[in-house]
């Protein structure tokens, strides 16, 4: 799981930089999107095990312990990167397009964080993939309702609430500076 408190612990005072903002504001999306996920989507048990998920028609799918985290994955995933593309498609996504703001800031991060083969690596794929993966197909225009844990309608505001989760967590920081 993602650990916010280990981050803010080594990079509070920091916060101010963009790339540091940036990762924490990425760190706190990915920790809003799996809660809404486990809360609305994973079937447990009374041990708190994911024994299935459920689906936006409310059908359960039982899955295998050792499949869980695959399956968690899979369908997860399939919804946001769909979501996604409807985000890019009407302009609501910038594609970086300097990587020397990024790299001038490398070094106030420890590599386990993000490293310069890692930037590179992403900066290449969004230079010369990312538009491509993210047209949506013919099928995708057609069939809106392809979403297996989601409609579209309950992403947008949940990706409404993420940001204002976000927002309410960065306030909440500015604020704890002031005492």
């Amino acid at each position: 799981m993602i650990n916010i408190n280990k981050f803010l612990n080594t990079y509070k005072n920091e916060l101010n930089n963009d790339l540091i903002l940036g990762y924490y504001s990425h760190l706190l999306t990915d920790t809003y999107f799996n809660n809404v996920v486990y809360t609305k989507c994973w079937v447990q048990d009374i041990n708190n095990n994911i024994i299935g998920i459920k689906f936006k028609n409310n059908k359960i799918k039982y899955i295998d312990i050792e499949d869980k985290k695959k399956q968690k994955r899979k369908y997860k995933h399939k919804d946001f990167e769909l979501y996604g593309k409807y985000l890019y498609q009407d302009g609501l996504v910038d594609i970086p397009k300097d990587i020397n703001i990024v790299m001038s800031n490398i070094d106030k991060l420890i590599p386990k964080f993000l490293n310069k083969e890692l930037i590179n690596h992403r900066f290449n794929y969004l230079q010369n993939e990312f538009s491509n993966f993210n047209k949506l197909s013919l099928l995708e225009r057609k069939f809106k309702h392809r979403y297996c844990l989601f409609t579209k309608e309950e992403l947008d505001i949940i990706f409404n609430d993420c940001v204002n989760y976000i927002i309410k967590e960065i306030t909440k920081l500015g604020d704890n500076k002031n005492d």
